[in-house]
């Protein structure tokens, strides 16, 4: 997952022009404009990383949309996910699996695992792992509401002096940054079991209601827009309901229709838009959602509650839309042997449907 605007450097500079615009050596104007610019130039010191991600993850605050805190929060979001994306350019840290008391036979933790994730693992030892997931709701709440957004962009435009190409960067800029950091911050089960599990379930909920409603052909699958990486998230959430309230999260999931409104952005966009990372990510959080044992007594209850016939069949469409893909493609047969549960699940359903 990338975000949009080409290399991602990690420099100081946007809090810098923030400062000089408060101490009147740059009118805040000018210093907004530059905050927004992907293609402004950054200084690349190396520092310690550390220290740098602690001072972003600390100024992250729950701000009203598009006003000037907000705009400067962006700059720093959008720092925190250069230094994710350079952090998983650098998979495996030779340092890493010589920390004490790394066990060795497994992937290790978020604070002794082979690749370094510094702003992540800061985002949890800060605490501002549901702090982040609620301000990226309020902002998708608020994206969906036409009427709301429209009267907030004038506002800003009008206070800030920008142009609306400016404002809609700045919208775009705050929703890949932040959720870059969640979808790498989900990853963990360590981090999901400190976060606001309903919270998140609500999200990806309104998330995907919304593709439903809205987005039909039109939907981009390469750039970290919610719209499908909020996909990440339900694979992480089911994934790991075990090791979390595996009775409460199966209950919610179920409430919040979670399930058929995943199956249906699959059939809809996953042959077509999703790279072969996400729909092999996808995939893998349903296997595992297949292997959970409570969701085994209780699955025809996620199917509108009563087995309903058409969702039974919607259900079965992943095997085309989903998994023959991706089975089609293992050569080395690994793939298989992950999807398993998944594969068993849909045979076993077959039969009864």
């Amino acid at each position: 997952v990338r975000i949009q605007g080409g290399p991602l450097p990690c420099g100081r500079d946007d809090l810098r022009l923030a400062v000089l615009a408060s101490a009147g050596d740059m009118d805040e104007a000018t210093a907004l404009k530059y905050m927004l610019d992907d293609d402004a130039p950054r200084e690349s010191k190396p520092g310690d990383m550390t220290h740098q991600c602690r001072g972003l993850v600390r100024s992250i605050q729950h701000h009203p949309i598009l006003t000037r805190e907000w705009l400067e929060l962006t700059g720093s979001l959008r720092m925190l996910a250069r230094i994710v994306q350079r952090d998983l350019s650098r998979a495996g840290d030779a340092a890493a699996p010589d920390v004490a008391g790394r066990d060795s036979a497994s992937a290790g933790t978020l604070w002794d695992q082979g690749t370094s994730e510094t702003a992540v693992r800061t985002l949890v030892e800060e605490a501002k792992v549901s702090l982040c997931l609620r301000m990226m709701h309020d902002f998708k709440a608020w994206d969906f509401d036409q009427r709301e957004r429209a009267e907030t962009l004038a506002r800003a435009m009008q206070a800030h002096d920008l142009h609306e190409a400016r404002a809609e960067q700045a919208c775009r800029s705050f929703e890949q940054s932040l959720g870059v950091l969640l979808w790498r911050a989900f990853a963990h089960v360590e981090t999901l079991q400190l976060t606001d599990i309903p919270l998140l379930i609500e999200h990806c909920a309104l998330v995907l209601d919304h593709c439903d409603r809205h987005v039909d052909t039109n939907l981009d699958a390469t750039v970290s827009l919610q719209d499908t990486i909020v996909l990440f998230y339900v694979s992480s959430l089911f994934t790991h309901a075990e090791a979390l309230n595996n009775s409460e999260v199966l209950r919610r999931t179920r409430d919040s229709a979670l399930l058929p409104l995943l199956v249906s952005h699959i059939r809809r966009h996953a042959k077509l838009r999703y790279p072969p990372e996400l729909a092999f990510d996808v995939a893998k959080g349903l296997a595992a959602l297949c292997d959970n044992e409570d969701f085994h007594t209780e699955f025809s209850t996620f199917f509108d509650g009563s087995f309903d016939p058409d969702q039974v069949r919607a259900f079965l469409e992943l095997e085309d839309s989903l998994v023959a893909p991706l089975l089609e493609a293992d050569k080395d047969r690994e793939v298989r042997k992950v999807l398993r549960p998944l594969t068993d699940f849909l045979s076993k359903l077959r039969k009864k449907a």
